[in-house]
């Protein structure tokens, strides 16, 4: 849900507030983009050159930013995906403040924690320091930051000039002392990333320092000495690899994909390489799965190591003809990778301050390495990185689950909303009531509920969507803390057939009834590895009623990172259900907006209601949990199957 989204829905709540609809204030604050657990904290490099300064004027020509670059890029081979260019955000310059607040809108919706800017130094002197000030200095972002001292020579590398010195370091136990006493404003500032409470400071090249344990050591006395206290200083293993003690650091950081060894697949001899569209390629070709592969069977070393995963890397566009390549890189790639990496931080870090993940990287345009949204894959990467977050965390981290039940009823058929009522009026189990109708319906609704005397949030959307999509902007709102379940109902009256109101009635019967409820409750209690739950009888076999809808939930699936299984996979016909509220979150995580649904026509089936309607139990597998049925026949009245459908006639 983008933020306009947002602040509109708000508004709706607070101008449509009536005496008979709670305050619900708890509820209000946590009004948001659905929450991502987080098993690791994610930082994602970033890169300021995106505006012009003197410097890059003088050397690379007038004007000269990184888009200078990105835009000259050109395929090399068939099915090289060239030039990367920006979407949603455009060609950016980031001396506009807006810029950097929409970044780290982004950034905070896909679950990461803070940018690690690349900060120029070089004896007293820096470069592209303004964005890094504007960031620190907008209060109108809530978003962390950390530096990575970026101490390179600056040369024409790219040009394949690497002699040509542009700027050069000169390092000195006065510069030290300078540096560190120049970037104190920056550590001391609230927003300030840290690890076990102390700032971070990551060097990209320890080995250029003259003696590396000194310099750090200068750095602590002078914090110590300055109010900053204990700092938590980093260094890259991109080029070497050693214990970081040994250099006076506290630990070391990779930065993919140059921490691993490159396999390549050299184009002019790699059998089944695709054509050269550049007869004078000399770049070369590596496989993106490489770096699953290896990550997979990655040992953790005797120090302290922060591991880090890209998105992709192409540098063709710094490096025309004879740059690197990572073929194979797409969102789904780049989500397994990520959800391998953060599971591993978190299996191997008992402290809570010391899982971090670096991204590399946010914005390196140059070298393919962005999660900026692009024109192949849009917002692909940033739902990558919230998914792969997501999946870890429901898989491994301790969610509460309150026993509190958010039930969630769409009105469409206003006449219905009593029998609705009837039965949610007598629950006894701790619950709140949400009701989603069309606006043309509000002041009807409004009017059935003040005459129950029921405490109700209201929310208005647009008819579309049929009852999913009003769900899914409850969902993205509810606070997992305080629900720990979600009852999805809605007042069902299918045309055309004659099982509607049959249909309807038996689904609240035994979703419901106040007793049924309890036992349902109860049983996901009782199964923690359940995660949705409904009366078997409305329980489908996914195969036989997968229709023309099935492109589009094998899409949903694989946007989850659940695998479909059209033998053995179900659904709950009618889309009424009980379920943990985790179980639901990847689904709510999608970012799906009622722009998404396809207007209402009349459509019987091949919608994305109807897809989101079979994609409920690719949202429970991605949280690691199955799908279930109440069988009200099995003895004791209630009994728990796991698999099985029955032939009631499903009229879509």
């Amino acid at each position: 849900m983008k933020n306009a989204d947002l602040s509109r829905l708000l508004q709706t709540f607070i101008d449509n507030h009536f005496g008979y609809v709670s305050d619900r204030a708890e509820y209000i604050s946590t009004l948001s983009q659905i929450k991502t657990p987080r098993a690791a904290r994610l930082v994602a490099h970033y890169l300021p050159q995106f505006y012009p300064i003197p410097e890059n004027n003088e050397w690379w020509g007038h004007g000269f930013t990184e888009w200078t670059n990105v835009t000259r890029a050109v395929p090399q081979f068939v099915g090289h995906y060239q030039p990367r260019l920006p979407a949603d955000l455009g060609f950016y310059d980031l001396r506009l403040p807006e810029v950097q607040e929409q970044q780290a809108a982004m950034a905070k919706h896909a679950g990461l924690s803070a940018f690690c800017f690349y900060f120029y130094w070089f004896s007293g002197r820096t470069l592209l320091e303004a964005p890094l000030k504007s960031f620190v200095e907008n209060d109108n972002i809530d978003f962390e930051f950390c530096l990575c001292w970026a101490n390179d020579d600056w040369s024409r590398t790219w040009s394949g000039n690497a002699n040509e010195i542009l700027i050069a370091q000169e390092y000195s136990p006065d510069d030290d002392i300078a540096f560190i006493a120049h970037i104190a404003q920056y550590l001391r500032h609230k927003k300030y990333f840290r690890v076990d409470g102390r700032p971070l400071i990551n060097v990209w090249r320890s080995a250029m320092l003259p003696d590396p344990a000194a310099t750090v050591g200068r750095w602590r006395d002078w914090c110590r000495q300055n109010g900053i206290g204990e700092i938590h200083v980093c260094r890259s293993e991109s080029y070497e690899r050693l214990d970081p003690a040994e250099e006076g650091f506290d630990s070391a950081f990779q930065h993919s994909p140059s921490d691993s060894r490159w396999l390549e697949r050299n184009l002019a001899r790699y059998p089944g390489s695709p054509p050269l569209l550049n007869p004078n390629f000399d770049g070369q070709v590596f496989d993106y799965h490489d770096l699953l592969r290896r990550a997979r069977k990655f040992v953790e070393p005797d120090y302290p190591l922060f591991r880090s995963v890209c998105p992709s890397w192409d540098n063709q566009a710094r490096r025309p003809g004879a740059g690197r390549t990572l073929m194979g890189a797409d969102p789904g790639s780049y989500r397994d990778y990520l959800e391998t990496v953060i599971d591993q931080t978190a299996q191997h870090h008992a402290d809570p301050s010391q899982r971090v993940v670096f991204i590399n990287a946010w914005n390196e345009w140059g070298e393919g390495a962005y999660l900026e949204p692009d024109r192949r894959f849009g917002f692909g990467n940033l739902e990558a990185t919230k998914m792969a977050a997501l999946r870890v965390a429901l898989r491994t981290g301790a969610m509460a689950e309150p026993d509190r039940i958010a039930i969630v009823v769409h009105v469409y058929y206003t006449d219905l909303l009593p029998e609705c009522l009837d039965w949610i009026e007598t629950l006894q189990l701790p619950h709140d009531l949400f009701v989603t109708t069309s606006a043309d319906k509000r002041t009807i609704v409004e009017s059935f509920i003040a005459q129950r005397g029921l405490a109700a949030t209201l929310v208005s959307t647009e008819n579309r969507g049929r009852d999913v999509a009003p769900f899914l902007e409850v969902l993205r709102s509810l606070d997992d803390e305080r629900y720990g379940k979600v009852l999805k109902l809605h007042s069902k009256a299918t045309q055309g057939g004659p099982y509607g109101a049959a249909w309807r009635q038996g689904l609240f019967r035994l979703l419901a009834d106040p007793e049924h409820l309890k036992r349902a409750a109860a049983l996901l209690d009782e199964h923690p590895e359940i995660g949705v739950l409904g009366p078997r009888k409305y329980l489908l076999a996914m195969q036989p009623y997968l229709g023309r809808n099935e492109g589009a939930v094998r899409r949903l699936a694989q946007r989850m990172g659940a695998e479909v299984d059209l033998e053995t996979d179900t659904f709950f016909a009618g889309t009424m259900f009980i379920a943990r509220t985790k179980a639901l979150l990847p689904l709510g995580a999608l970012g799906l907006a009622m722009a998404d649904f396809e207007p209402e026509l009349g459509q019987g089936n091949g919608t994305l209601a109807h897809a989101i309607e079979r994609s409920v139990i690719y949202s429970a597998k991605a949280a690691g949990l199955k799908l279930a049925a109440i069988d009200e026949e099995a003895a004791g009245g209630v009994g728990l199957v796991s698999q099985g459908c029955t032939t009631f006639p499903y009229v879509v």
